[in-house]
């Protein structure tokens, strides 16, 4: 919630691309559901991917924000006009409220943007909407019927 704050005081608002530039980890899960908290898209980038082509991604989306991990020099390196670099810094967002956010989101809004190179070799930009998402993971989790303690890896890129 914290985070979810700290997105709204740098301009994210509902369906604006924020894109999260890290490696699997609690960090990455947790930037994530702050973005949904803020009502912004989560833009996934993919850290192995040249700086040309992350900086087209970031131009293509208008993204406001780019959440890199703490350490990263790309949050300054990637410069792409209106998108602001923030390192993984929780010192920031600490002080700030425990308490969600007060956004309200519908099955419509976009959750997510995910980017393909299609076949122009160009990366566009593939927009799923919270409700898609929530009917996909209803229906794994009928599918799957997961245990209550039960894990999984996941082996795919989070891009």
């Amino acid at each position: 919630n914290q985070l979810a704050h700290h997105l709204i005081g740098r301009g994210v608002c509902e369906g604006q691309p924020v894109a999260v530039l890290m490696e699997r980890s609690l960090d990455w899960l947790t930037a994530v559901l702050a973005i949904f908290k803020a009502g912004g898209v989560y833009m996934p980038l993919d850290v192995k991917a040249p700086d040309a082509r992350l900086q087209q991604m970031l131009s293509n989306a208008q993204t406001k924000v780019l959440l890199c991990a703490e350490g990263d020099v790309r949050q300054t390196s990637l410069d792409v006009a209106g998108c602001e670099g923030l390192a993984w810094t929780p010192a920031l967002w600490q002080d700030l409220p425990v308490s969600r956010p007060d956004i309200t989101l519908s099955a419509d809004s976009a959750a997510y943007v995910i980017h393909t190179s299609g076949s122009t070799g160009q990366p566009k930009g593939v927009v799923v909407s919270q409700g898609a998402l929530a009917s996909y993971v209803r229906g794994m989790l009928e599918q799957l019927q997961l245990a209550p303690e039960a894990s999984m890896a996941l082996v795919s890129t989070i891009a």
